[in-house]
């Protein structure tokens, strides 16, 4: 595993707004994704608009989730960008290696299908979206810029606070193993899913286990964030239509 993480160091007031976020992804985050889900598939129907206001209102959130991020770093003078993976990566090794090799795989493969099934014009019931991401997929041009949006928002932030932020907060406050920290914060990050249902806060917990390991295998969340990008590029926009 690589070292920044290790040598994170937090004071009393970095550690305080990084267990105030850790909170709010533990108990906040879960409410306000399934009132806003629930919302979603009332008002979807019937409102035009509605799937917009709810990426706008994901995209605001992630932001100021990284925004906290950027606060811990500035009120601890210890706790550099390095240390919550904000560096360039190194080559990866050990377990490392064949997982983001077999993650970028894939994805890539997943991609790729994806093109041809919308190239083709495959929108059959048989080839029906995942139940689960169904209610949020969207139909117009607008709503697939958003949904574009979404993915790069949720690729950059999510990793910023869940591989970078909250890594090094398991490691070097709570002292925890790399992979207890791993563990514990892929958890927590599919239970910040829960909007999607069980199978949701299983595939993201799991996805999570894959870029923590990523991101720790090569000491940057670098390759983590182009995964993640990808992965919800692929979940969002290369996927039949909605019925």
């Amino acid at each position: 595993m690589g070292e920044p993480w290790l040598e994170a160091d937090f004071g009393a007031a970095g550690a305080g707004l990084a267990l105030v976020l850790l909170a709010y992804y533990v108990v906040g985050e879960p409410l306000l994704g399934r009132w806003a889900a629930d919302r979603l598939r009332r008002r979807r129907p019937s409102d035009p608009a509605a799937l917009v206001a709810f990426y706008r209102l994901t995209v605001n959130c992630l932001w100021a989730s990284a925004a906290v991020v950027a606060l811990v770093v500035v009120v601890e003078p210890d706790l550099t960008l390095r240390e919550i993976g904000v560096a360039w990566p190194q080559l990866p090794g050990g377990v490392a290696l064949p997982i983001a090799v077999g993650a970028f795989v894939g994805v890539a493969g997943g991609i790729v299908a994806g093109l041809v099934i919308a190239r083709r014009g495959a929108t059959s019931s048989a080839a029906a979206p995942p139940e689960h991401i169904a209610f949020m997929l969207p139909a117009t041009s607008r709503e697939r810029g958003w949904a574009a949006g979404v993915a790069v928002t949720a690729g950059i932030t999510e990793e910023v606070v869940f591989r970078g932020l909250f890594l090094a907060l398991g490691i070097g406050l709570f002292g925890v193993s790399p992979l207890l920290a791993a563990i514990l914060v892929s958890a927590v990050f599919g239970l910040a899913h829960v909007y999607q249902g069980a199978v949701g806060v299983l595939g993201t917990a799991l996805l999570g286990g894959v870029l923590a390991a990523l991101a720790l295998g090569t000491e940057s969340l670098l390759p983590a964030i182009l995964l993640h990008v990808l992965v919800d590029l692929r979940s969002l926009l290369l996927v039949p239509e909605r019925a």
